[in-house]
């Protein structure tokens, strides 16, 4: 079970965090709404035994350790739980204290080393994940789809709807048994050959 779940807010957002002592580190700062895993950031049997109370959360904050297996807690957790509700906190790896640059482990040791400000600061300004199915589409850059590349049917009803076959598309045909479909097929396969 999640270490501190019974003192969970359920209509605020989740801070699961990696270590016991990183959830404290939350609460010492007044981030009373967190929980950590048990048994490390490899085991994620927890998921399917806190299912039930995981859905309850419209929005859930990782907190990761900054190492490789805190990235890999990220990235597998992240999936499992839905990418949609999940934020990520990016913990600086290396802080200026005094004089010397110092390799930060996890947000126990940003609380030490930066203190409660930084801590809040930065599960506030926590990261949507990444969806990598998702294309956000003010990023298409538009163009001109008669400068793709692709051949016509020479059917004149076929080619006023589709345009042309364009290259690096997939085209379905389907139909019942003996109505042409082989002979459509071959058909396309020698106007594609024709046409370059």
């Amino acid at each position: 079970l999640l270490f501190n779940r019974n003192k969970i807010n359920i209509p605020q957002p989740l801070i699961i965090t990696c270590g016991e002592s990183d959830c404290a580190t939350c609460i010492e700062c007044g981030l009373y709404n967190a929980v950590s895993i048990p048994m490390g950031d490899q085991n994620t049997q927890w998921l399917s035994e806190e299912w039930e109370f995981l859905n309850n959360f419209e929005t859930i904050v990782l907190v990761h350790d900054n190492d490789e297996a805190g990235r890999k807690f990220v990235k597998e957790v992240s999936r499992r739980l839905g990418e949609y509700r999940v934020k990520i906190v990016d913990i600086p790896e290396i802080v200026q204290v005094d004089v010397k640059r110092v390799f930060v482990k996890d947000l126990n040791e940003y609380l030490y080393y930066c203190g409660k400000d930084a801590v809040v600061e930065v599960i506030n300004n926590a990261k949507e994940t990444e969806i990598p199915s998702i294309v956000d589409y003010t990023e298409i850059e538009e163009f001109d789809m008669s400068d793709v590349g692709g051949f016509t049917s020479g059917f004149e009803g076929l080619d006023r709807c589709l345009g042309k076959f364009y290259e690096g598309t997939t085209n379905i045909l389907t139909g019942i048994t003996g109505s042409g479909k082989s002979s459509f097929l071959s058909t396309m396969i020698c106007r594609s050959i024709e046409q370059g």
